[in-house]
Formats: structure tokens, C-alpha cells, sequence
């Protein structure tokens, strides 16, 4: 979860106007503005950074649409509740909730599938004198790398990146620009 903090000129701005109208009113006006350019911040951030295959995974669409405004009182929330997204922005290990291994796609038709689903078959490496699943492939394949569909990996660790929300900056003008056009 992220939070934003109203400072400077922009604070003097809203007390200015928060003076002449209903505090409930101007509140929510500033969690519009929030909620809409976040949800366009998401859109237009998943069609910069596309999949590294090339297929769509729609993942920031889905986050925008899980993006929603909660006013109590004189103060408003915003709050994107889609599964990974605090992982897309601070980063960090990502382990496997169910068996042994994360199943991550290596070529674009594996994209938005389930391994389970595809009638998959194992390769096993020798490592270390241990027989290990280190990928699945087609059936047929015999392992061959561009047949490979999945590397299987105990865990990985994510680089975050805190461009997938607006930074401060861009929220108060958002604000701004708001409180301007209503008020």
C-alpha cells in the first residue's frame, strides 16, 4: 500500500478553498483525483513496460480496475488491492505457495497459461550429482530450448520498481488540476 502527503503551496491552496466549502465535498474531490490518475498512471505504465515475451498480460488493467477510493470523514484512501502489485512496486523474493517450484514462462504461448493445464513434460538436469526439474516442454520436444515452455526456479527475487505508481509530484498536480476545474 502507498500513501500520499499533501504539502507546500498545494496545502495552502485547498485550506484556501476548504475555508469557503464543505470539507466532505472537497475530500472527495481530492480522492477522484487520486483514484483516476492512478488507475491512468497503471494503464499507461503496463503498455510501457510490455511482457519480455511480447504477450499481453493485462496485469495493470486488472490492477487498475482493482483500484478503489474510500472516504472517512476528512480523510479519503486510495488503494490498489491486486495480488502482486506491492511486489511490482517495492520488490523481493517470490517462493512457490504450492510445490516446489515457480513455473515461469519462457516463450510467448506459455504467457497467462497454467503449467498444469498444458500437458507439459519435465527436463531433468544433473546438478551437483542431484537430479533436478529445471524446465517443461513440449511433449516431443526431447528438451530442445526452443520447445521450452516453463523454467521451473525454487524461488526468485523480484526488482521493484516505484514508477508503477504516480510518485508525489504527479499526484498533487492531479489535485491541483482538479480542485481547479471544480471548485
Amino acid at each position: 500500500m502507498s500513501t500520499i502527503t499533501i504539502t507546500g503551496d498545494l496545502l495552502k491552496k485547498v485550506d484556501a478553498i476548504r475555508e469557503r466549502l464543505v470539507p466532505s465535498r472537497i475530500t472527495t474531490l481530492v480522492g477522484k483525483a487520486v483514484l483516476e490518475q492512478r488507475k491512468r498512471h497503471l494503464i499507461e505504465y503496463g503498455r510501457a513496460h510490455p511482457s519480455r515475451l511480447g504477450g499481453k498480460t493485462g496485469y495493470y488493467q486488472r490492477a487498475a480496475e482493482n483500484t478503489a477510493m474510500t472516504v472517512n470523514g476528512a480523510s479519503v484512501s486510495v488503494t490498489t488491492t491486486h495480488v502482486g502489485i506491492n511486489q511490482r512496486i517495492y520488490g523481493g523474493l517470490i517462493q512457490p505457495s504450492r510445490g516446489k517450484y515457480l513455473t515461469i514462462p519462457v516463450d510467448v504461448q506459455a504467457v497467462n497459461r497454467n503449467a498444469r493445464s498444458m500437458n507439459l513434460v519435465p527436463i531433468i538436469r544433473y546438478i551437483g550429482g542431484k537430479a533436478r526439474m529445471v524446465a517443461l516442454a513440449m511433449p516431443g520436444s526431447g528438451g530442445k530450448s526452443g520447445k521450452t515452455m516453463f523454467a521451473m526456479r525454487e524461488s526468485v527475487r523480484q526488482i521493484g520498481d516505484p514508477a508503477v505508481i504516480p510518485n508525489e509530484s504527479q499526484v498533487n498536480q492531479a489535485i491541483e488540476a482538479q480542485l481547479e476545474r471544480n471548485l
